[in-house]
């Protein structure tokens, strides 16, 4: 990976003329990016958060198979939502056994904690790069 995600949510990518063609020692643009918004309803009493809509919108390349890519946008939400919101991988700081190794303990979301499929907007911009097969870049979500 060629960035880090800071504490804030912001992605800092390393300098685009930092990443080379071996070979020809050119300077490689195959940056694929992404943006995510969502609608959450919270309940201030219990802490209790609803997911209400999500749009997502990613740069793909040329979209050689836009089924496959819209598929990859809602595994990628709905693995981002348990993580943000169920998920919580529990270790022993001493030992580094994990606490909680069962499903009674480690919560994954179910459908009824993500949004209907209308409430879903996912979008992809086509920007062929010219090192990828047919103008394509790698999508997978981001976190």
């Amino acid at each position: 990976m060629h960035g880090s995600l800071a504490d804030n949510g912001i992605c800092h990518q390393s300098p685009v003329e930092s990443i080379k063609d071996e070979k020809t020692g050119q300077v490689i643009h195959a940056y694929a990016a992404a943006v995510t918004i969502t609608e959450v309803d919270v309940d201030t009493e219990t802490g209790d958060v609803e997911l209400v809509r999500v749009t997502s919108g990613h740069d793909c390349g040329t979209a050689i198979n836009p089924l496959m890519i819209e598929n990859q946008i809602d595994l990628g939400l709905t693995m981002a939502n348990g993580w943000v919101r169920t998920e919580k991988f529990i270790t022993d700081g001493k030992t580094g056994v994990m606490l909680n190794p069962n499903l009674l303990d480690y919560k994954l979301p179910t459908f009824l904690d993500m949004p209907e499929s209308e409430h879903f907007q996912r979008f992809f911009v086509e920007r062929p790069s010219a090192w990828g097969p047919y103008g394509a870049k790698g999508l997978a979500r981001q976190l």
